[in-house]
């Protein structure tokens, strides 16, 4: 029941979002360009900083996947999942038979995302052409360091009402 709820929850702030009419970013596969920009506080650079940092370690995680790259894939992840999983293996494995348009995706793209969430939106294009949207929670480890804590991808027929 509490997953249904989660889901529920995650699919309305996807929603929520989308009719917010939030601009989608131009950060895509590639080279990063620079973004120049004239900071006023410190607390816009914290921000700035934390949200590049946690694009940054979704960018890399997604690489490894496409990359087939077990380990780096699974050690971008949280202490809490990694304990779900006893080898780095076993993660690539769930990905591939519960995550599919993740494990295969040929492109994808970061999404602006409502601020001060803790989900990082990424739309994902399979081999098909087809577009998905992933969700990846991201939390700080101790060290400061980005790390995913959850996955939800967002089928386009989904609809929790």
């Amino acid at each position: 029941m509490t997953g249904r709820i989660e889901q529920i929850i995650t699919t309305l702030f996807f929603m929520a979002s989308l009719m917010l009419a939030l601009p989608a970013m131009a950060d895509t596969i590639g080279p990063q360009k620079p973004v120049s920009a004239t900071v006023k506080t410190n607390e816009f650079t914290h921000v700035a900083a934390s949200v590049m940092g946690a694009h940054d370690a979704v960018k890399r995680q997604l690489e490894a996947i496409r990359g087939r790259n077990d380990r780096l894939a699974y050690s971008l992840n949280s202490d809490t999942v990694q304990k779900d999983f006893d080898r780095p293996q076993d993660f690539m494995r769930m990905l591939r038979q519960k995550k599919e348009p993740l494990y295969n995706y040929v492109s994808y793209k970061f999404l602006e995302a409502l601020p001060g969430s803790p989900y990082t939106k990424i739309s994902l294009t399979a081999p098909d052409g087809s577009d998905v949207v992933a969700l990846f929670k991201m939390v700080q480890n101790k060290d400061g360091q980005w790390r995913t804590e959850k996955i939800i991808l967002l089928q386009p027929d989904d609809n929790p009402i």
